[in-house]
């Protein structure tokens, strides 16, 4: 769960020479602080500075608009406060410690970005280069262009004679992150040897064709698993050539 909200960090205390008008005491304080919309009591973003005139007699607080019309019925000249305070404001600088939580969160945000951008780059690459040269024993997402799903997971276990068997995973998936997932249940399987159980029926098709679907991952496996038969045995295609 998320905690947020405000928080109020204090910068700088001044003394102001001018007597309270509730308490008569000779001098009163302005207490520059500035405010923080905050995630779990943290300063995050920086809000607008401020700053409030206390009494540190009697603890009366008054915001600039009511301490210049109070000086003017002093007799004093609330434009040339006006001007002074403003300046306090201007030269008391947030300290630079301050900014450390946003700008750790913004470097986070373009790591990511950027990880995100070069993985992809990658995964591009990796599939061109097998599309110029296919091999067997690999799992392949591909982006299809269908009402049903948008990423399917497929396994090539055999490749002859420019003929490639290919067996679909038994579900579809919405986002590449998750067609990921698929693809890691379906070396499982693989491993386990239960390729029929999980896995439609297989397909033979040309490695011609392996440019007409876009390939977004490939993952070659590591270790060829032996199977008690071809999957080519009987199909008469491959072996017609």
């Amino acid at each position: 769960m998320l905690i947020y909200g405000t928080k109020t960090i204090d910068f700088k205390t001044i003394d102001l020479p001018v007597a309270c008008s509730e308490c008569g005491h000779d001098h009163q304080l302005l207490q520059i602080y500035r405010k923080f919309f905050s995630l779990y009591c943290m300063p995050l973003i920086p809000l607008r500075k401020k700053g409030i005139v206390i009494c540190p007699s009697c603890n009366r607080e008054l915001k600039k608009k009511s301490f210049f019309k109070e000086l003017g019925s002093k007799g004093l000249d609330p434009a040339q406060a006006k001007l002074h305070f403003e300046s306090l404001l201007k030269a008391t600088k947030t300290p630079l410690y301050m900014y450390a939580l946003p700008m750790l969160i913004l470097a986070f945000v373009i790591g990511v970005f950027a990880y995100a951008s070069y993985e992809s780059h990658l995964n591009k690459a990796q599939a061109k280069a097998y599309l110029q040269n296919p091999t067997d024993n690999a799992l392949i997402i591909a982006k299809l262009e269908n009402d049903t799903h948008s990423y399917q997971v497929m396994y090539i276990p055999e490749i002859r004679n420019q003929k490639a068997l290919i067996f679909d995973w038994k579900y579809g998936y919405d986002s590449l992150g998750d067609a990921k997932k698929g693809l890691d249940l379906a070396l499982q399987s693989i491993q386990n040897k239960k390729i029929k159980a999980n896995f439609l029926e297989p397909i033979v098709t040309s490695v011609e064709n392996f440019p007409m679907v876009e390939f977004v991952y490939v993952h070659i496996l590591d270790k060829r698993v032996d199977w008690e038969e071809s999957f080519f045995e009987n199909s008469n295609e491959v072996n017609k050539e």
